[in-house]
């Protein structure tokens, strides 16, 4: 049940990311060299990789 529960979710974390990188790449120029990232999602993603620390952990 443990292993199952788990992975489970693993991979409803990788179908999200999926879908979501998806997107992001839909928009981007015929050459992805000029894609720019927008401030705003490498805000959300810069909150995402500290949440230990939102937690008092680290």
């Amino acid at each position: 049940m443990l292993v199952g529960g788990f992975l489970t979710e693993y991979y409803r974390l990788v179908a999200s990311w999926a879908e979501w990188a998806a997107g992001v790449v839909e928009g981007w120029p015929e050459d992805p060299r000029a894609a720019q990232a927008p401030p705003t999602e490498l805000e959300r993603i810069d909150r995402r990789a500290h949440w230990p620390e939102r937690l008092g952990r680290e």
